[in-house]
């Protein structure tokens, strides 16, 4: 028939994840870290991505930084699934996810061990738990200062005027032909006399 289109049935795939199912590492397109998680949990499985902190420049204004969640393993996630049977070869239909790794066609378990300390190591890193936008300022208002790594005025000493504490950044008063000039620097570019 010309014109008419057939449209398979979807099924809801039978859950495969218990609580005490080993874990396996699986192979995922760059950046469907979290898309494939969510597949997994729609298939019945336990996804895990484990996430950290990461901080990245604002790319306008090139002054600021955020932090950010990334993942912690950038194309991999784990799954929680039984390997026993021959089921866990259809996971590969959840967009994103490329393959299972796995050693004679047979996935390779992760043990618990290791999985514990991969919890452990983003537990520490605090995921969830951003840093503060920027680092404390060694420098107080009215304290002289000399810059220390700056293209132009390395070396040059100065007051310092203002603080920007959200930024990591100051303003520091420079004597430049006999003018007082503001000039803004970042915390770190500068050492307290």
């Amino acid at each position: 028939m010309h014109g008419v289109i057939a449209v398979r049935e979807k099924t809801n795939p039978v859950p495969l994840a218990d609580d005490d199912l080993p874990w396996h590492a699986a192979i995922v397109q760059p950046q469907f870290d979290r898309l494939v998680v969510e597949g997994l949990t729609i298939w019945g499985c336990k996804g895990y991505s484990p996430q950290e902190p990461k901080r990245v420049r604002h790319k306008w204004p090139r002054t600021g930084f955020t932090w950010v969640k990334r993942p912690m393993m950038p194309g991999y996630v784990f799954v929680s699934f039984d390997s026993a049977g021959e089921r866990w070869k259809y996971l590969t239909n959840i967009p994103g996810l490329l393959r299972v790794i796995q050693y004679d066609e047979r996935p390779i378990p992760i043990p618990t061990e290791a999985m514990a300390r991969m919890w452990n190591k983003e537990a520490e890193l605090g995921a969830g738990k951003f840093p503060k936008n920027a680092d404390p300022l060694p420098c107080k208002q009215n304290d002289w200062v000399q810059i220390i790594d700056h293209a132009s005025f390395s070396g040059l000493m100065g007051k310092v005027r203002e603080l920007f504490d959200t930024k990591g950044r100051c303003i520091v008063e420079l004597d430049l032909f006999g003018r007082l000039t503001p000039v803004e620097v970042s915390g770190n570019q500068v050492r307290v006399l």
